[in-house]
């Protein structure tokens, strides 16, 4: 290898924990991240140029799924944690763990490149403008999946304000305007509920229903009704059961205005809402049954025929997996395709070495549990306590496969629990081999490595 140390790029949720994992076992760990602090996404109006934090947000995950297996929240936070509680607690992580001398704040990873003897070239750049490059054994992204804006191609030109729903932070600015909010994504509506209590006219372009589930049910959070027992029960079972709680809490979406959705609860990504259906049940939100499909000047034409005028248009259509910073030739092996890319674990590349990302899945739940199972495994291949087979991806989870009947090839989709359990499950044959291999040597079987032997 050329390099010793490991790199870690992005200090937010998975960077910390990647870090944590590292530092923990003695291996030697250089984090850089943009901001001025860390915390990521959480970070309102983040100096990285890259939250989508605003100003009401709070997680749709409940406190105790939102929390590290390693250091729980204060239960002062509430059920639902807003976005400063959150940047706060990560900011605790990262003392309570001393991870700060290992983390380079305000620092921009500009390029990452394999290194011709082995490991990783990367170049970054600090604030006050000082270019520095190193090389290190391995490569580790960190970097979140929600990052890069997808912003749907319109033809035209809008003369209003259009903007995606990552700039998005306060209501206040789209007061006594025409407002046009596209995407039922959970931002999607909590954007039209906010922006409808000040602006002139609040519209949402919806192409086909979307399941809107509630913070609570029946008095507690609804997430606590899918936990790890709830897991072990048949997918389809489970979900009979949840639709029938929804009906009883919540009654038909009919009586809601919202159109029905297509599918089962919970066989795609859901909302979650308190304030979107009275909303529109209340007229203070319009749905449109289409999408944009063009722009002229104020107007905004839709893909059936109709046509309005609005003074803003905020785009909530989500996100696409983008790594600026990787060398070109990287990028063209690891084979992105807008939200997809091939991974074993959902880690691993198989055509780049010494590269692993860490927080590249979704749960439909918090990441913090899986993203510490991750650094967990990622140090174990590191420190050769696995054997990651080249060249290979695998396929999705049985459960995965059941729950969502869409599911895309290389899906960022993985089983809230299953997952976690399948990481330990390798941990676990790992440990096993690396013991037996020491005892056939007539060694110790080794309990950490340096980040040189990694």
């Amino acid at each position: 290898m050329s390099g010793k140390g490991i790199c870690v790029v992005g200090a937010g949720t998975s960077g910390l924990a990647m870090c944590r994992e590292l530092a923990r076992r003695g291996v030697e760990v250089e984090c850089f991240e943009a901001g001025s602090e860390v915390g990521g996404n959480w970070r309102i109006d983040n100096d990285s140029g890259r939250s989508a934090a605003y100003e009401s947000l709070r997680t749709n995950v409940s406190r105790r799924r939102m929390q590290y297996p390693s250091t729980p929240m204060p239960r002062g936070y509430g059920d639902f944690v807003g976005h400063r509680d959150m940047a706060g607690y990560l900011a605790e992580y990262a003392d309570r763990h001393g991870l700060r001398r290992h983390i380079r704040l305000g620092t921009e990873v500009l390029r990452a490149a394999p290194h011709p003897a082995g490991g990783w070239e990367v170049t970054t750049r600090s604030r006050d403008g000082v270019k520095m490059t190193r090389t290190y054994a391995a490569l580790v992204v960190a970097t979140g999946k929600d990052a890069n804006p997808r912003v749907p191609d319109i033809p035209g030109q809008f003369e209003g304000t259009l903007l995606h729903s990552r700039d998005y932070r306060r209501p206040d600015a789209f007061a006594s305007l025409r407002v046009l909010v596209v995407g039922t994504s959970n931002s999607g509506c909590d954007v039209a509920s906010e922006v409808s209590g000040v602006a002139a006219s609040t519209d949402m372009a919806v192409r086909r229903g979307t399941h809107v589930l509630p913070r609570y049910l029946f008095g507690r959070p609804i997430d606590a009704l899918n936990g790890p027992l709830a897991s072990r029960i048949p997918w389809r079972l489970q979900q009979r059961m949840f639709e029938r709680m929804l009906r009883l809490a919540r009654g038909r979406y009919a009586q809601w205005g919202w159109p029905e959705p297509d599918h089962p609860v919970l066989s795609d990504t859901p909302a979650v809402s308190a304030t979107i259906l009275a909303k529109i049940r209340d007229g203070a939100v319009r749905l449109r049954r289409a999408q944009p499909a063009a722009f002229e000047g104020r107007t905004v034409r839709f893909d059936n025929g109709e046509s309005a005028e609005y003074d803003a248009v905020i785009l909530a259509t989500g996100y696409r997996l983008a790594f600026p910073f990787l060398d070109d030739d990287v990028s063209a092996r690891l084979e992105v395709d807008d939200n997809t890319i091939p991974l074993y674990r959902h880690i691993v590349p198989p055509k780049v070495d010494a590269l692993y990302f860490i927080g590249i899945c979704d749960p439909h739940a918090g990441h913090p549990p899986v993203v510490e199972a991750q650094a967990a495994w990622i140090a174990d291949v590191l420190q050769g306590r696995i054997a990651v087979p080249r060249g290979t991806t695998d396929a999705p989870q049985r459960r995965v496969v059941q729950r969502f009947p869409r599911l895309r090839a290389n899906s960022l989709l993985i089983d809230r629990f299953g997952y976690p359990r399948l990481l330990a499950s390798d941990r676990r044959g790992g440990c096993r081999r690396k013991r037996r291999t020491a005892a056939e040597r007539g060694l110790d079987a080794p309990t950490a490595v340096s980040s040189a032997e990694a």
